[in-house]
């Protein structure tokens, strides 16, 4: 069976947590201030803080944030329920958006438009790796943007004529390593920062216990086991991206001969062609099956947040035909010229 995700790992990944184990020192340690460091200067961005997990660095960005009870959250529905839970679990009230039926991201200039008194804090997710279009400018004074950069390690943007990693414009940026993101530590997040008191609030809200003064607070602290593995995991950045990118190219040819229109590259996380109809999609995944390789819809309409809610569809109609045209084909690493040639075989023949 061919996968449709496989964490690259390697030996080197092996050696870095077992010198981890060797020293003794497996908690949150000098492992993890080397990772955020590395991963901050990577970004770009002036301060790093590592947690347990993407779910759990988005809930304190928006702890940070100052969201309350009642306060809203502008997310998109074509998303991962990550999003949805932070905002309940800090109280706040979410407000879900449509996406661009091209690009699966936010529309800004409907994000806009739904900004209102009550509005804490915008989610901006890069979805899928492909970065969405921003505008901090625009924003009104108050209001939070969180980039959302869960898998868009690798994606870059123009913006102010100067090219630069996501998670530059807004004022937090979130990142998660778990298992199949473009790079791992196993489970972890990260939120980069450039505000130095926006750090410093996120570093007193994982480093919960012998504070001075009492909050309540929440242990999310990353280990340096985990640290290590992700420090390991950054050095071979370049090769993962190298292949992503060769495997990506076969997959748009094959696309581009046959008129099948696919979500734009990014950083390649993913490869998603979006068909005429769900009875191809589902078609071609059947045959995928058959030959023992793994597709999947990559959001289901189901997963869809306004269906989790039980919203109005009609106002989701961009979200909704994404998810019921797509699929994602495998795309990582370790994928072999051997299987890419199965994968491609499939196509040129469907």
């Amino acid at each position: 069976m061919i996968l449709h995700n496989r964490p690259t790992l390697s030996q080197r990944d092996s050696d870095a947590i077992a010198s981890v184990i060797a020293s003794g020192y497996v908690a949150q340690g000098k492992q993890v201030a080397a990772f955020e460091r590395r991963m901050a200067d990577y970004v770009g961005l002036k301060y790093g803080c590592a947690l347990s997990s993407g779910t759990a660095s988005l809930f304190v960005a928006l702890k940070v944030a100052g969201v309350q009870t009642g306060d809203k959250v502008i997310i998109p529905t074509y998303v991962c329920s990550a999003l949805l839970n932070s905002i309940y679990m800090t109280g706040g009230q979410p407000v879900l958006l449509d996406v661009d039926k091209d690009n699966f991201n936010i529309i800004w200039t409907q994000m806009l438009d739904a900004i209102d008194e009550h509005t804490k804090a915008v989610i901006v997710p890069h979805i899928h790796g492909l970065p969405a279009y921003i505008d901090k400018g625009s924003l009104p004074q108050g209001v939070t943007l969180i980039e959302d950069c869960a898998t868009a390690v690798n994606s870059f943007v123009e913006y102010n004529g100067e090219r630069m990693h996501v998670g530059h414009i807004g004022h937090m940026a979130v990142f998660s390593f778990y298992a199949t993101k473009y790079f791992t530590c196993g489970q972890g997040g990260m939120i980069c920062t450039d505000d130095e008191g926006l750090y410093k609030s996120i570093v007193d809200y994982r480093d919960f216990d012998c504070c001075v003064t009492y909050i309540p607070r929440f242990n999310l602290q990353m280990t340096d086991i985990q640290a290590a593995m992700g420090l390991s995991q950054m050095e071979r950045l370049q090769e993962f991206a190298s292949r992503r990118n060769e495997i990506a190219a076969a997959y748009r040819d094959i696309c581009n001969q046959k008129g099948w229109k696919y979500q734009g590259c990014g950083n390649n996380y993913r490869f998603i062609i979006k068909f005429d109809s769900s009875t191809k999609r589902d078609e071609l995944m059947r045959v995928m099956e058959q030959n023992d390789i793994r597709c999947i819809i990559p959001i289901e309409r189901y997963e869809l947040l306004h269906n989790y809610l039980h919203l109005d569809a009609k106002h989701y109609p961009n979200a909704e035909e994404i998810a019921s045209r797509t699929l994602s084909l495998p795309i990582y690493p370790l994928l072999t010229d051997e299987e890419l040639e199965r994968i491609t075989n499939i196509l040129r023949t469907f």
